[in-house]
């Protein structure tokens, strides 16, 4: 198959997935497209947009909690010296919620 429109490509995709996949699709708010939209860019985005719904939708996660447990698990190795434990200042605020 050699599926190059965004509006057939939206339609195999739902098609292909099923009716669980096309129930979910039906339940998830996908942002409206302005009405003096251009067809061909409103094909375009309504594929992009329903795939990255799609994707959102079904990625896991993180569970905070299993995180913090994770972070605090931590310990310093045989031979290890305390200045080389370090813990990159984006993995700390990706994985502890802000309170």
């Amino acid at each position: 198959m050699n599926v190059t429109d965004a509006s057939r490509k939206k339609a195999l995709l739902l098609h292909l997935a099923g009716d669980a996949l096309y129930d979910v699709y039906d339940g998830l708010v996908i942002p409206a497209i302005p009405d003096d939209a251009d067809a061909a860019v409103t094909n375009v985005y309504r594929y992009t947009v329903v795939k990255k719904a799609l994707d959102d939708h079904f990625s896991p996660a993180k569970n905070a909690e299993f995180e913090i447990y994770n972070f605090r698990l931590a310990r310093q190795q045989v031979g290890e010296n305390i200045d080389s434990i370090s813990f990159p200042a984006s993995f700390v605020s990706e994985i502890l919620p802000v309170r």
